[in-house]
């Protein structure tokens, strides 16, 4: 209700002149600390209210219309999202990702992480993409199902679940302590599988486009404005005699019947 609240908000100061540029495009994050304030002094789930919240002031792309042009938004986005690289390249538990005790092995993970890109947001989102405005037709259905990065908010789900588990043992000796010993590695190889997956789809979409148009302009060859068999052909000129040849055979029997004279040659003249 915040998010859909503050939207109507927006597009009314808008409409009426009532806000600046500058004070527009600061909206989104004084909109996230107010959100993720409040549902922190309720005892909520802020991460999950943020999430909502942006969801509903964004529903219909108006502010992302507004500030695209905005350079302020770019950097603040630009800064967040190297920042959060950074945090997950320091947190990863790269050793934890072959471990027997916990029964993690890479080609388990990797089975795990093609299972939650197939299953995690492409059928919901296929399902559901005609309720959804800024979704046009299946195609880019499948494209918005497709890009589900997760990041941030998955490291911080699982920092929480692995605090309200109880502290494993070496080796865990329940299930709960399994669970609390195993979650972060299995969390961590889903993190860096998105960022490889979704961040080389892009640069790979776009090579297949090039490929693809290339191919269509090769197998376009230009096509010559005149027949192919004139290209074999003697030019003619204008008054000049067109001389047709025939073969010696039929030279030679002609030469018997006139009496050993030649008119193998046929001269026509050409007067235009």
């Amino acid at each position: 209700m915040l998010g859909f609240g503050f939207r109507h908000l927006m597009k009314f100061c808008e409409a009426h002149n009532l806000i600046d540029r500058q004070s527009y495009v600061a909206q989104y994050i004084s909109l996230a600390l107010l959100t993720t304030g409040s549902c922190a002094l309720l005892g909520s789930d802020d991460l999950l209210a943020a999430f909502a919240c942006g969801t509903a002031f964004a529903w219909d792309g108006f502010f992302n219309k507004q500030t695209e042009a905005s350079v302020f938004s770019s950097v603040i986005d630009l800064l967040f999202n190297i920042a959060a690289f950074v945090y997950v390249g320091a947190w990863t538990p790269f050793d934890d990702f072959n471990d027997p005790a916990l029964s993690l092995t890479p080609w388990r993970l990797v089975v795990i992480a093609i299972l939650v890109l197939l299953l995690r947001r492409i059928p919901p989102v296929l399902a559901l993409y005609r309720w959804i405005p800024d979704i046009k037709n299946i195609r880019e259905a499948l494209f918005s199902g497709h890009f589900g990065p997760m990041g941030v908010g998955a490291i911080f789900i699982s920092t929480l679940a692995t605090r309200q588990l109880p502290p494993p043992h070496d080796p865990p000796e329940t299930q709960a302590e399994l669970l609390g010993a195993s979650i972060e590695p299995i969390v961590a190889f889903m993190v860096v599988t998105s960022i490889l997956i979704h961040g080389l789809s892009i640069p790979f979409f776009s090579l297949g486009r090039r490929v693809h148009t290339f191919s269509r302009t090769w197998s376009r060859r230009e096509t010559p404005a005149v027949p192919e068999w004139t290209t074999q052909t003697r030019p003619v000129l204008r008054g000049t005699d067109i001389v047709i040849n025939r073969d010696e055979a039929d030279r030679a029997e002609r030469t018997e019947v006139c009496g050993g004279r030649d008119h193998g040659d046929v001269r026509m003249q050409n007067g235009g």
